[in-house]
């Protein structure tokens, strides 16, 4: 059975029609995957099916998304890699590979202390335009990725940062937790 609902329009003057069936005035749902009932709001939002809810439940999209990253890490590298890109405001540029690919180049180990590693490092960091290829990625220990952030990425990353802002002609303030506050005003400034 259909109902008919009558509220008010976005605009404030106007009223909507708004028919809902008898599937969207109950409080629960049937999870396609777990077949549990489970109540609406613990479904995503999905504007193309025809109740607005996802099929699955957010607890078996979640759970489904985790087992695919843990099989096939490099789709979670990737991802991570362009939502850093964005953040930085840079175009990624991505050259797909393996586990055991970079395993088959770099070893089970951590490059630079030999333990059991457990992140991705780029060579070149992401912030300062570092590719995501085999050749810039490389396995490490957490402590080692966090020693190399701190010993060389931050400075690459800030005379980056510098060099690109210099070639765009303005004013510089450079992240204070890299090198501090940076004015171009006092570099280009000839002597009066």
């Amino acid at each position: 059975m259909t109902t008919k609902e009558i509220r008010p329009a976005a605009n404030g003057t106007d009223q909507e029609m708004v028919y809902r069936t008898d599937a969207q005035s109950t409080a629960t749902k049937v999870c396609t995957k777990c077949g549990g009932h489970k109540h609406r709001s613990d479904f995503h939002v999905r504007t193309r099916a025809s109740d607005g809810l996802s099929a699955r439940c957010r607890v078996c999209v979640n759970a489904d998304t985790r087992l695919r990253y843990l099989t096939c890490p490099h789709l979670w590298w990737e991802s991570e890699y362009r939502t850093r890109c964005k953040r930085y405001g840079l175009v990624p540029v991505i050259v797909s590979f393996t586990r055991a690919e970079l395993i088959a180049r770099w070893g089970d180990r951590c490059v630079d202390c030999g333990d059991s590693w457990s992140q991705l490092d780029h060579r070149k960091p992401v912030a300062a335009g570092g590719r995501h290829d085999l050749a810039n990625c490389r396995p490490v220990c957490a402590g080692c990725n966090r020693e190399k952030y701190s010993r060389s990425d931050r400075w690459e990353i800030a005379e980056f940062r510098d060099l690109s802002e210099w070639s765009n002609g303005g004013i510089v303030s450079v992240d204070h937790m890299l090198v501090g506050t940076v004015s171009r005003r006092s570099t280009s400034r000839a002597p009066s």
